[in-house]
């Protein structure tokens, strides 16, 4: 499954790109494992946890985009759980 960031978009598989997950750990001290990781690892990584926020929290609001394939983003929304 190609990996895609897209917010709202309709084949979106996570939240982030590889880009800002970078960013986020190098704002938070080095990640070792993070740092290390290969493209494809990070990507893999990024869908599993997309999935996580998915599956496990609630999404209240509505969706963005109707045709948008993951819980969020939506208007007025926020994450529960």
């Amino acid at each position: 499954m190609p990996f895609d960031a897209t917010p709202s978009g309709p084949a979106a598989n996570s939240y982030c790109t590889v880009v800002e997950a970078d960013a986020y750990h190098s704002a938070r001290g080095h990640n070792a494992a993070w740092e290390s990781a290969t493209q494809e690892a990070k990507e893999r990584h990024l869908m599993w946890a997309t999935s996580l926020l998915d599956t496990h929290y609630g999404y209240v609001g509505s969706r963005a985009e109707a045709e948008q394939a993951l819980a969020g983003p939506g208007a007025a929304s926020c994450w529960t759980g």
